[in-house]
C-alpha cells in the first residue's frame, strides 16, 4: 500500500498566519502527525475568525510556539527532496509557492514531479 509522505504545511491567510500554523500544529498532532513541519506563511487578506475556528483540544495549550517562515520551509523541502520526487498540493493563497518559483525556479522544476491547485471559492450575487 503506498502512502503519501507530508514533507510540510505552510499555514497563510486571514492575517493571522501564526494562528492557522498554530491550529494545523495541533491538528497534526491530534492525529498523531508530530514530525511534520509547519511555517508561517503570507498574512493574505485580513478577516475576522469565526469562533468556531480554532476550538479544537489542544490549540491553548500549544503557547506562543517558534514557527519557521513558509520561505524557509518550502526552501528546504526542496532541497531535501529528491529529483522530481515532490508533489505539491496548493489549497489555499498561491502566494507562498509562487514566491518559491520566483526565488529559484531551477529547483523548483528540478524537485517537483506534480502540482494540484485548488483556488477559493467567492459567492457572486447574480
Amino acid at each position: 500500500q503506498r502512502r503519501v509522505h507530508l514533507a510540510g504545511v505552510v499555514a497563510n491567510g486571514g492575517g493571522n498566519p501564526r494562528a492557522r500554523a498554530q491550529l494545523a500544529l495541533t491538528i497534526l498532532d491530534a492525529v498523531g502527525e508530530h514530525d511534520v513541519p509547519v511555517g508561517v506563511g503570507s498574512d493574505g487578506i485580513e478577516r475576522t475568525a469565526e469562533p468556531h475556528e480554532c476550538k479544537i483540544d489542544g490549540y491553548a495549550a500549544m503557547g506562543d510556539l517558534p514557527f519557521q517562515s513558509g520561505a524557509e520551509l518550502i526552501d528546504g523541502v526542496l532541497r531535501a527532496s529528491p529529483r522530481r520526487g515532490l508533489i505539491v498540493l496548493l489549497i489555499s493563497s498561491l502566494r507562498d509557492f509562487s514566491d518559491a518559483v520566483t526565488r529559484d525556479i531551477a529547483l523548483v522544476r528540478s524537485r517537483v514531479q506534480f502540482v494540484s491547485i485548488m483556488g477559493g471559492l467567492e459567492a457572486h450575487s447574480e
